[in-house]
């Protein structure tokens, strides 16, 4: 899996890139999922006045759904990213938690029109 990295903002430090490679497959394939593409990028949105003004936006593509798209703001970079890490992991982890309950549920039961019960 290839992470790929934008920036319009400052450039990014190698140690940087390297947690952001890791951290960014970690969550993947601890949720034992394979995206198609993988998209994290930055820009500075104020240029240089300063202030919580760094974007990341990480971009998840997966197969025959939707893609998983977080944003954050930060006072650098880093931070940036780590917020988004976080909403990224709470969306991914949401969207499995849908996919498992979709199947345990049998996906028709219980819905107007079934047997049994007045669904006014």
């Amino acid at each position: 899996m290839t992470v790929h990295i934008a920036t319009q903002a400052e450039p990014l430090q190698f140690r940087l890139r390297r947690i952001i490679h890791q951290s960014v497959k970690k969550r993947l394939l601890a949720l034992a999922l394979t995206p198609t593409s993988v998209r994290v990028s930055f820009k500075d949105s104020n240029g240089p006045k300063g202030g919580a003004d760094k974007e990341c936006l990480i971009r998840v593509d997966l197969q025959a759904t939707a893609p998983i798209i977080v944003k954050s703001r930060g006072e650098n970079l880093r931070k940036a990213f780590y917020v988004a890490l976080k909403k990224l992991d709470l969306s991914l982890r949401r969207r499995v938690g849908r996919r498992k309950r979709g199947v345990k549920a049998g996906f028709g039961i219980g819905l107007a029109g079934s047997s049994g019960g007045d669904y006014r």
